[in-house]
This record gives C-alpha cells, structure tokens and sequence, in this order.
C-alpha cells in the first residue's frame, strides 16, 4: 500500500504540542484555504488570528454581528423610536378632547423608553482585546439623561392629554416625539462610531455569514489518514517521547460539551462525557476554553493528530485534503470556519506537563496562551487558581468543603494523602503482610481507599519510610491494593525481593 508521510516528524509534533513552534501564518493560511478549497468551498474572503481562546471569542462574536450589522440594528432603532413616540403623541392628542387618558398609556410609553434605551447600552463586539464592548461612563450617563427626558415627556404628554390644552400646545408636543424617540438609536450610532474608530481596516468590511464548520468536519472524516503508530514510533530512538506527545495531544481534544469556559465539535450532541480517552477525564479545561462562544468549530490540530496517528490506511485522491487537515492541525489550536470568514486560533505559548504527560503545574497556569487566556491543572485535571494558591491554607475541613472531585484530589495531593487521612479519621479495613488498608468516605465523591506500606530496607536513620498507595473503592485486601499498583491480580502478586 502507498504511505502518505506526514510534513511533520514526531519531534515537531512534540515541539508544537508543548508551544515550542513559531506561529507561521502564511503557513496557516495556507492550510486555511487548502482546507476550504478540497471541500469544496469557496475561500474565505478574509482569515483573522486570533491570540487565544479569549480573543477567539470576541472576534466570533464580532463576525456574527460585524459593523455593518450593528449600524443596521442602529438604523431600525433610530426609526422604531421614533415612529414609538410620535405614535404615542399623535394617540395620547387624539384623547385630549374627552380629557380622559388611560394610565396604560403612560406605563407603555415608560416601558418603550426602557426598552430603547437598554437596546442602545447593549454591549458591542469588539475585536479589540483590551476593551469589553460595554458602554462606557459616557454613554451611560447620556442614556440617563435620555431616559430621563423620555419620561418626562411621557408623563407630560399624559397630563397634557387629560386637561383642556391649545391646539399649538398639543401640536408642538406631538412634533417633539419622534426626535425624542430616536435619541437613543442616535447614542447607538455614537457609540458604534466611537468604538469601531480605531478598528483595523480589513475588520471594516467583515460581513456576516453562516458556519460551515459542520461541512468541514464531513470533508475531514472522509479524508484518508495514512500514517500510523509505527511511523511514528520508528522515527525516533525514545518511543516514550511519542507516547507523551499522544498523551499530550489528547489532553487538547474538545470532542463534545457545552462547559463554561473550548466550542464543542461541529453539530455533535452536547454531551460533556465525549471527552479525551487518554488523560483528561469528562469535562476538563482545555476543551472548556474555546466553549464560551458555543460555535461550531475545528478542533485544531487534536482531531488531525488524533487520526494521523492511531489510523493508519492507504492513500487516495484525498491526499491533498489530508494534507490540508495536518497542517491545519499542526499550525492552529482551533479554527472557526464561516462562509466568508474564518477565525484561527493561535498555539498556546506554554504547556507545561507532569512525568507522564499530563498537562500539569504546581505553581502557576498549566498552559497559556499569548492573549493571557490560562488554564490551572493538577496532574490532567483542571482546577480553579485558587486550588494551587500557596498562600491559602489546606485544612481538612476546607478538603471536605470542596465539592468539585478534581479539585478535591489536587488539596489532597498537596496537603498529603496520608496526613489527610489519618487526620479525617479514616478507618483501618484489613492488614495483611503487604500493608494497612484504610477507607474514608466523602461527601461528593467516590471514598478513598488506600494502602499504607513500609520500606523492607530501613533509611541511614535507622526509620522505615512510610508511603499510601490510593487504590480503587473496590479492594479488599492491601495485598490486592498493592498488586494493583503494578498491574497484578492478588493471586499473581508474591514479590521475590522487596526494597
């Protein structure tokens, strides 16, 4: 069979995965447009970076409701306020003269002005990552003022509209409603004028479109990855180098979920269980991140990597769309294709792992990308920062309180598993030759069953060093704990020589 070979060898891989690789963008434009082309796709007119998930989001947010858009919505606000208002005046005129105006008429218009003005302190897309979008001081204290106005007037025209009045008095009222009314989509279009000022110029003409990203994953899992362990293994001497990277690529996959912080996958179900199968357990951070704008996306290079590494299958005519896939994967940690606009997500700079490959630190963000978007976790599990803070104390009361499993186990690594169990008062089960078996229930969470074993050789002290092996809920014996440990059944564990 033919062998597509891959643009990358494993050590590139690696460097890539552990933000070790130069963003090229004319490479991943490149990947980009292949990407779009080979499924059949126009290309995207333009193409934005973005330095992290953070940035990701609100350049998505910005392609659904460009400028265009947001001056459109300016427009028919200018005008429904005032057609509202001078529809209000010319009704409320109309009942002067039976000098009996409902109170209904002065709680709609109220309610109308409510409306008008919170549509025009609504928060604005920005592409921008140092602004919010929000409405600054200004701008609020404008809409007071407004708002203000708007219920004077409404409560005037009440008034007026229940006394006898001259004609001039209720004509002049009337012609002051509908400038009135459109006060607040005129604050909008300042607002808009005021943020997008110093917009960069190829965001101006951003126009919206639909996702396609659904489209791109069916051309993605048509492709033929044709490459395989063995390749990858045989390319270099350590083969646990590329078992690290396999492990660490998985810990990006964002297969499903809809979490609060890294978009779900391409119209699949949101089920926050379809998660990395390696080691990352449902839910966790990575695929969180790029969640907050709950838009179809391709997962970067996780789902290319994934493939291009466990599927090895002969070549075709999709070689050139597999290529595309791969270095789409390779270049970008996600990408978020609409159907004249694409958004690219940049690698993260820093990825920071434990011995066996998980994404894993104990002083600071575990990965993080240029935008200042950082993800904390302990051993493939993400946490909040305040979990690994130093400066907060680890009390077993404080273990008990937290109810989230992952973060339980990062205190309790911290403060010590034995400590915490023999401060918590665990009970002893059952002891045999091979050690202690101890058991402590918890609250919101599976108990923790552990073996305490001792050293057969004595430390130069003189002391037997002392360890607490966790083992499954299920054990019985410490023997069956700690055969588990290596792999073993109880039955076959009878070490020969103990150290």
């Amino acid at each position: 069979m033919a062998r597509f070979k891959l643009g990358h060898t494993p050590k590139e891989w690696h460097d890539r995965i552990m933000g070790r690789v130069s963003f090229d963008a004319s490479a991943a434009e490149v990947a980009v447009r292949g990407v779009y082309r080979t499924s059949g796709l126009p290309d995207p007119a333009q193409i934005l970076w973005a330095d992290g998930p953070t940035e990701a989001a609100r350049l998505v947010e910005f392609v659904k409701a460009p400028p265009r858009r947001q001056r459109h919505t300016a427009t028919v606000l200018t005008a429904a306020g005032a057609m509202i208002f001078a529809a209000l005046a010319v009704a409320i005129e109309a009942m002067a003269s039976r000098q009996n105006v409902p109170e209904q008429y002065g709680v709609l218009g109220v309610m109308a002005s409510v409306l008008l003005l919170a549509t025009s302190q609504r928060a604005v897309p920005l592409a921008s990552k140092a602004r919010s979008g929000r409405p600054g001081l200004g701008s609020i204290a404008a809409g007071a003022l407004i708002g203000t106005a708007m219920v004077i007037y409404v409560l005037g025209l009440q008034h007026l509209g229940s006394r006898a009045s001259t004609g001039i008095e209720r004509g002049g009222i009337v012609i002051v409603g509908a400038p009135l009314g459109g006060l607040p989509g005129v604050l909008f279009h300042q607002r808009l004028n005021t943020e997008y000022r110093d917009i960069r110029d190829r965001l101006r003409d951003v126009q919206a479109s639909a996702s396609v990203a659904p489209r791109l994953r069916r051309a993605q899992l048509a492709t033929t990855w044709s490459t395989g362990v063995g390749w990858a293994r045989g390319a270099i001497d350590e083969s646990q180098l590329w078992v690290r990277d396999h492990a660490q690529m998985e810990a990006f996959a964002p297969h499903g979920g809809r979490e609060v912080l890294v978009p779900d996958g391409l119209g699949r179900p949101p089920v926050a269980t379809n998660w990395q199968h390696l080691n990352w357990p449902p839910g966790t951070a990575p695929g969180r991140v790029f969640q907050r704008t709950q838009i179809p996306q391709i997962p970067g290079f996780v789902d290319a990597f994934q493939h291009a590494i466990q599927f090895p299958v002969a070549a075709d005519s999709n070689d050139e769309k597999t290529t595309c896939f791969v270095e789409l994967a390779f270049w970008l940690d996600c990408l978020y294709p609409f159907r004249k606009t694409a958004v690219g997500v940049r690698p993260a700079t820093f990825v920071a792992t434990d011995v066996e490959g998980r994404v894993h630190a104990d002083n600071g963000p575990a990965i993080c990308w240029p935008d200042g978007t950082e993800i904390f976790a302990w051993h493939g599990y993400p946490v909040t920062p305040d979990i690994l803070d130093p400066v907060l104390p680890i009390t077993p009361s404080r273990i008990e309180g937290t109810s989230d499993p992952a973060a339980r186990r990062a205190l309790i690594d911290r403060y010590g598993l034995g400590r915490y169990l023999r401060e918590a008062g665990a009970c002893e089960l059952e002891r045999d030759e091979c050690g202690r078996l101890y058991r402590l229930s918890q609250p919101f969470d599976e108990p923790i069953v552990a073996v305490r074993v001792r050293n057969a050789t004595p430390e130069p002290d003189g002391d037997f060093q002392e360890f607490w092996l966790r083992v499954p809920p299920a054990t019985r014996t410490a023997r069956e704990g700690v055969a588990w440990t290596f792999g073993l059944d109880e039955r076959d564990y009878r070490p020969s020589v103990e150290s």
